[in-house]
């Protein structure tokens, strides 16, 4: 017997029907356009509009994905620029003794008077003899008196050479052994480049504008004729 009320079952959509429909977009959608009852051209228009916007979606979504590949974002830090320290006077010309002189020489500066004081020890820098003492003297005063007093401010330079003397009670005392020591104005009097390799022990011009001291000790192993004003 059939019931009269009883409604047909409704058979459900195979589940690998929809995943292929989805798998092989836009091909089922434009099938299911030409299964309708339309004229040709709508057919034809529709399917046309519909692979123009699948294809540029497709297009776009490429070259986005090229273009992260080529190119990836990178954060580059730039780096901040160091400012360079502002150098009083007085460490300008310390800087310059290390340069001209040796890096164990030391000075001392007196703003006031202008006076500048440039020492070397034996104990801290290699010297041959004492002939060798006598004429480094010339050699490292020179170079730092033509840099030195080009800085406004300074008007008098000492170059010292200090060494280990034995006093007369067998002491061991630090003292000069040679110096010079000129103002600014008396050594722009001379033309420096013309005394090289000069004896100034011979230039009695020179002994009178510049305060040029030999330690005893030292002058006495000395031949008075190796004397020379010898620098770079």
């Amino acid at each position: 017997m059939i019931e009269e009320n009883s409604e047909p079952k409704q058979s459900s959509t195979p589940l690998w029907k929809i995943l292929l429909a989805i798998a092989f977009f836009p091909l089922t959608l434009t099938h299911l356009i030409w299964k309708q009852k339309w004229q040709i051209p709508v057919k034809l228009g529709i399917t046309f509009l519909l692979w123009v916007i699948f294809f540029g979606i497709s297009s776009d979504a490429n070259k986005e994905k090229t273009q992260a590949e080529i190119q990836p974002t990178e954060v580059v830090e730039k780096p901040t620029p160091t400012q360079e320290p502002v150098l009083t006077l007085e460490q300008k010309l310390e800087k310059l003794a290390k340069k001209e002189i040796d890096k164990d020489a030391t000075i001392k500066f007196d703003q006031k008077t202008g006076s500048m004081v440039a020492e070397i020890s034996t104990a801290s820098y290699t010297f041959i003899n004492n002939t060798d003492i006598a004429n480094s003297v010339w050699k490292f005063f020179i170079p730092l008196a033509k840099e030195t007093f080009t800085y406004e401010g300074v008007n008098e330079i000492k170059m010292t050479i200090t060494t280990e003397f034995i006093d007369s009670y067998g002491k061991s005392v630090q003292g000069e052994a040679a110096y010079v020591d000129m103002s600014k104005a008396d050594f722009l009097l001379f033309n420096w480049d013309n005394l090289r390799f000069t004896n100034p022990k011979e230039n009695q011009e020179l002994l009178d504008k510049s305060n040029y001291f030999v330690h005893g000790i030292i002058y006495k192993d000395i031949d008075p004729k190796k004397l020379k004003i010898s620098f770079l």
